[in-house]
């Protein structure tokens, strides 16, 4: 990662612990974070309840001040049945200076994998990386 993607992560966790320190220390530190690369921000939680806590609560923040500073906005390909199929969800604008796009994880029982990736529409290229979501009971 970048100098500058490194900086603009600091920020925006600074930014966003000010607003709640002891929450954010809280939940956060179920949180394992993998990297800022072009405009994608890669996090890892403990399980479900942290990720979903942490989606629903940190991550507007965290993704508006990263946002500012990327500009991009993505195109997300996902498959259930690893890369047999796939389909395209466009990303929509929150208005937070984020993007986000729901992925039918609902739907998966315990032991399914949703396999993802992303395209950036404004450089014209895919990521290169496989990102995956293993659903538990």
């Amino acid at each position: 990662m970048s100098d500058e993607g490194e900086r603009a992560w600091a920020q925006a966790v600074a930014f966003t612990r000010d607003r709640s320190p002891a929450s954010f220390d809280q939940w956060f530190s179920g949180v394992q974070y993998d990297g800022f690369t072009d405009g994608v921000l890669c996090l890892r939680a403990r399980d479900e309840f942290v990720r979903q806590w942490v989606g629903d609560y940190f991550l507007p923040t965290i993704g508006e001040r990263l946002r500012e500073r990327s500009g991009l906005s993505i195109q997300v390909r996902w498959s259930i049945d690893g890369w047999k199929t796939s389909q395209n969800t466009n990303t929509l604008d929150t208005g937070l200076g984020i993007h986000a796009a729901d992925l039918p994880t609902n739907k998966l029982a315990g032991g399914q994998e949703i396999l993802f990736t992303f395209y950036w529409q404004q450089v014209q290229r895919w990521e290169g990386t496989n990102f995956s979501v293993l659903v538990e009971n």
